[in-house]
Protein backbone atom coordinates (compact mmCIF):
# COMPACT_ATOMS: atom_id res chain seq x y z
CA UNK A 1 0.00 0.00 0.00
CA UNK A 2 1.46 3.52 -1.34
CA UNK A 3 1.41 5.81 2.15
CA UNK A 4 1.90 8.94 0.03
CA UNK A 5 -1.55 8.22 -1.81
CA UNK A 6 -3.71 11.46 -2.50
CA UNK A 7 -7.00 12.14 -3.57
CA UNK A 8 -5.70 15.69 -4.60
CA UNK A 9 -9.30 17.73 -2.99
CA UNK A 10 -7.32 20.63 -2.26
CA UNK A 11 -6.26 21.16 -5.92
CA UNK A 12 -10.03 20.65 -7.68
CA UNK A 13 -11.06 23.25 -4.81
CA UNK A 14 -9.24 25.91 -5.86
CA UNK A 15 -10.51 25.83 -9.37
CA UNK A 16 -12.53 29.65 -9.54
CA UNK A 17 -16.05 29.49 -11.05
CA UNK A 18 -17.15 31.59 -14.19
CA UNK A 19 -17.97 34.67 -13.34
CA UNK A 20 -21.03 35.23 -14.92
CA UNK A 21 -23.38 32.56 -16.42
CA UNK A 22 -22.91 34.82 -19.73
CA UNK A 23 -19.55 34.27 -19.72
CA UNK A 24 -19.79 30.43 -19.12
CA UNK A 25 -21.37 30.53 -22.84
CA UNK A 26 -19.38 32.77 -24.23
CA UNK A 27 -16.14 29.81 -23.17
CA UNK A 28 -17.93 26.79 -24.44
CA UNK A 29 -18.39 28.34 -28.09
CA UNK A 30 -14.76 29.95 -27.80
CA UNK A 31 -12.67 28.93 -30.89
CA UNK A 32 -9.70 26.90 -28.36
CA UNK A 33 -7.21 24.87 -29.95
CA UNK A 34 -5.51 21.58 -28.33
CA UNK A 35 -1.95 22.52 -27.64
CA UNK A 36 -1.15 19.58 -29.75
CA UNK A 37 -2.61 16.98 -32.55
CA UNK A 38 -4.41 14.27 -32.53
CA UNK A 39 -2.84 10.35 -33.22
CA UNK A 40 -6.06 10.71 -35.57
CA UNK A 41 -5.11 10.72 -39.50
CA UNK A 42 -6.61 13.16 -42.07
CA UNK A 43 -5.23 13.49 -45.90
CA UNK A 44 -6.69 16.86 -47.60
CA UNK A 45 -7.18 16.89 -51.22
CA UNK A 46 -6.61 19.75 -53.02
CA UNK A 47 -8.50 20.40 -56.22
CA UNK A 48 -7.63 22.59 -59.09
CA UNK A 49 -9.62 25.62 -57.77
CA UNK A 50 -8.55 25.90 -54.75
CA UNK A 51 -11.03 23.89 -52.36
CA UNK A 52 -9.84 21.72 -50.22
CA UNK A 53 -11.77 18.36 -48.17
CA UNK A 54 -9.90 16.28 -45.62
CA UNK A 55 -11.02 13.00 -45.18
CA UNK A 56 -10.46 10.88 -41.85
CA UNK A 57 -7.58 7.37 -42.93
CA UNK A 58 -9.92 5.90 -40.65
CA UNK A 59 -12.64 5.40 -43.60
CA UNK A 60 -10.78 4.60 -45.97
CA UNK A 61 -12.13 1.53 -47.32
CA UNK A 62 -10.18 0.67 -50.44
CA UNK A 63 -7.66 1.77 -52.92
CA UNK A 64 -7.11 0.91 -56.50
CA UNK A 65 -4.16 2.15 -58.78
CA UNK A 66 -4.37 1.75 -62.20
CA UNK A 67 -1.30 2.48 -63.91
CA UNK A 68 -2.42 2.40 -67.62
CA UNK A 69 -5.17 4.93 -66.80
CA UNK A 70 -2.86 6.29 -64.75
CA UNK A 71 -5.31 7.17 -61.67
CA UNK A 72 -5.82 5.75 -58.23
CA UNK A 73 -9.55 5.37 -57.28
CA UNK A 74 -10.11 5.43 -53.06
CA UNK A 75 -13.44 4.72 -51.66
CA UNK A 76 -14.34 6.00 -48.27
CA UNK A 77 -17.46 5.44 -46.49
CA UNK A 78 -18.47 8.72 -47.52
CA UNK A 79 -16.52 9.87 -50.76
CA UNK A 80 -15.18 8.45 -53.71
CA UNK A 81 -12.03 10.05 -54.59
CA UNK A 82 -10.09 9.83 -58.51
CA UNK A 83 -6.66 10.77 -58.16
CA UNK A 84 -5.29 11.75 -61.98
CA UNK A 85 -1.52 12.21 -62.96
CA UNK A 86 1.88 10.69 -63.38
CA UNK A 87 4.11 8.18 -61.87
CA UNK A 88 1.69 7.56 -58.85
CA UNK A 89 3.14 4.29 -57.61
CA UNK A 90 4.93 6.00 -54.75
CA UNK A 91 1.80 8.08 -53.82
CA UNK A 92 -0.80 5.10 -53.89
CA UNK A 93 1.78 3.15 -50.86
CA UNK A 94 1.79 6.25 -49.29
CA UNK A 95 -2.09 6.28 -48.85
CA UNK A 96 -2.26 2.80 -48.49
CA UNK A 97 0.35 3.38 -45.14
CA UNK A 98 -1.27 6.69 -44.36
CA UNK A 99 1.52 9.11 -44.79
CA UNK A 100 0.25 11.62 -46.76
CA UNK A 101 -0.67 14.47 -45.31
CA UNK A 102 -1.73 16.66 -48.08
CA UNK A 103 -2.80 15.81 -52.08
CA UNK A 104 -2.53 18.46 -53.91
CA UNK A 105 -2.95 19.47 -57.75
CA UNK A 106 -0.42 21.08 -59.45
CA UNK A 107 -0.61 23.09 -63.19
CA UNK A 108 0.43 21.19 -65.82
CA UNK A 109 2.49 23.76 -66.78
CA UNK A 110 5.08 23.02 -63.77
CA UNK A 111 4.92 19.14 -64.44
CA UNK A 112 8.72 19.12 -65.63
CA UNK A 113 10.01 21.16 -62.67
CA UNK A 114 8.77 18.50 -60.88
CA UNK A 115 10.58 15.88 -62.35
CA UNK A 116 10.12 12.20 -63.24
CA UNK A 117 10.90 10.71 -60.07
CA UNK A 118 7.89 12.25 -57.66
CA UNK A 119 4.27 11.73 -58.44
CA UNK A 120 2.91 14.56 -59.95
CA UNK A 121 -1.11 14.81 -59.55
CA UNK A 122 -3.26 16.72 -62.12
CA UNK A 123 -6.97 16.60 -60.89
CA UNK A 124 -8.54 15.48 -57.99
CA UNK A 125 -12.34 14.86 -58.01
CA UNK A 126 -14.44 13.95 -55.36
CA UNK A 127 -18.39 12.36 -55.10
CA UNK A 128 -20.65 11.76 -52.89
CA UNK A 129 -22.04 8.19 -53.41
CA UNK A 130 -26.05 8.29 -53.37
Amino acid sequence: MNHKFSLKRDVNQNIPPPASEGDAVQNLFANDNYPTAGNVRNVCFVMKDGKMLFLNYAYLVSGEHDPEASTIGLSFTSHLVTIEGHNLESLYADLMFQLSKQVACIDQRYEIIEGKDHAIVTNVTVAIPE
